[in-house]
């Protein structure tokens, strides 16, 4: 016989994964997980090709050779949106495929940010009916989901056996307690594993097949970095429901506690982190943002005597009021990305506290839409403003054609301006620390868990 067949661990462990399996709770994981899994990389792969729709019009718009005039294009729900004389917007970066599995701050990214004052026009029930019931991606899947069956599967082993007398007997044989715990841990973290590969396979295929997303070698490498992080989150939780069956007697209380629990790490510890991180780095939003802008905005016009920024830019003998315009929307809009890009660093830096916060951080940084990727991206919206900025100062200053051109080399320089995606190896070093920490949160709960059993009194 085979070492492994008879080895005391692989025994309980195989045995625990039959019992998983009479009992219907890994097909009854496997069946939540593969549809969920599923729905969701069905919508956000949607959402993804009209977003990409979106990008390419505002690419259009981009490369339309009026500087200084309206320009107009089309955006998804009937909305459009133009910019009026007064600077040009700043490149909205492509949608990343993998933003389909783990949205990160993708919708931060591609939401039209403007280098001068705009008017966004439109229907504004879909953005309301989508802020309302948002699509769950992989990664609020893996922290609710996963975590909640890693604990479902893990909670009962131990205190079912207690309570029916059960583990006694195992323990009266000739057997190391590590060995039943350990048998136990792998058996159930196979329970939970195996659905969650199968699921995430299926959703990755899916993706594939029938939207042709994660053809190139780096994005197959994020996918099973991102892969593996989830199945160390899943892992977590359940030495988390192990540690709680070795310190309860009986399954109603362990159940009841591992509610509890759960909460706490998953619901209001992350909540928590997020307002200690406003608290102590505040930021206004982008709304209170261009409020203000806007009140500046019209006590220029007043000052300048017109009614319109239209009328303001066409008069050149209102230079002055031009350039100030355009250095207070510069100002209060490099503020805000500056505050915010704070908070999101220190966020950042005390989710590790919480392993479904630091999932969120890790996996987001993998697929490339985490925080990395925000300041990237933050770093060429203020590259953009100051080229059209020094373009506009240089208007008032030389002729008709070296202005002219000036204005559209600076058009032309922020049009190119995209935010270049990092490496695989990059991705991996920004979310070492997160993922590390999940590990952490794993060992210890492990390490928890078997000093308990340890200690645990038969009689």
């Amino acid at each position: 016989m085979l070492w492994w067949a008879s080895s005391p661990t692989l025994c309980i462990a195989r045995m625990e994964i039959a019992a998983n399996i009479r009992n219907l709770k890994a097909p009854a994981a496997l069946v939540i997980l593969t549809a969920l899994f599923l729905i969701s990389a069905h919508l956000l792969a949607q959402d993804y090709q009209q977003r990409l729709v979106n990008w390419t019009a505002n690419q259009t718009a981009q490369r339309d050779p009026i500087v200084g005039g309206v320009v107009r294009y089309e955006l998804r729900g009937g909305h459009f949106y133009e910019s009026l004389g007064v600077g040009h917007d700043p490149p909205m970066p492509p949608p990343t495929s993998l933003a389909v599995l783990v949205k990160g701050l993708e919708g931060d990214l591609d939401r039209p940010v403007t280098l001068a004052t705009t008017i966004l026009i439109g229907q504004p029930q879909e953005a309301a009916m989508r802020a309302l019931a948002p699509i769950p991606d992989l990664a609020f899947v893996v922290k609710i989901i996963v975590s909640l069956l890693a604990f479902f599967l893990s909670v009962d082993v131990l205190t079912r056996e207690k309570e029916a007398a059960t583990l006694r007997m195992v323990l009266a044989n000739p057997l190391r307690r590590r060995h039943v715990l350990l048998g136990k841990m792998l058996g159930t973290s196979a329970s939970v594993l195996v659905p969650l590969a199968i699921a995430y396979a299926s959703a990755v295929v899916f993706l594939f097949v029938v939207y042709g997303l994660f053809r190139n070698e780096s994005e197959i490498m994020r996918l099973l970095l991102i892969g593996l992080g989830s199945a160390i989150y899943g892992l977590a939780f359940v030495h988390f429901g192990l540690l709680i069956s070795t310190i309860t007697t009986r399954t109603r209380t362990a159940v009841i506690l591992g509610a509890f629990f759960w909460a706490a790490v998953v619901i209001v510890l992350p909540e928590g982190m997020m307002r200690v991180a406003e608290v102590f780095s505040p930021a206004p939003t982008y709304t209170q943002t261009r409020a203000r802008i806007e009140q500046a905005r019209r006590q220029i016009l007043r000052e300048a005597n017109v009614r319109s920024q239209g009328e303001l830019v066409a008069d050149p003998r209102r230079a002055i009021y031009v350039i100030r315009l355009l250095e207070v929307d510069r100002q209060l809009m490099n503020e805000y990305l500056a505050r915010k890009g704070g908070q999101l660093s220190l966020a950042r830096r005390i989710g590790a506290l919480s392993p479904a916060t630091a999932l969120a951080f890790g996996l987001s940084d993998l697929a490339g839409t985490g925080v990395r990727a925000y300041h990237a991206y933050l770093n060429v919206l203020r590259a953009g403003r100051d080229l059209m900025l020094d373009a506009y100062k240089r208007r008032f200053e030389a002729s008709p054609e070296e202005s002219t051109k000036a204005l559209q080399e600076a058009a032309r320089r922020t049009a190119s301006l995209q935010r270049q995606p990092g490496s695989v190896a990059e991705s991996t070093r920004a979310a070492i620390p997160a993922l590390t920490s999940i590990v952490l949160w794993w060992a210890i709960a492990g390490v928890a868990a078997y000093w308990r059993f340890e200690q645990y009194d038969v009689r």
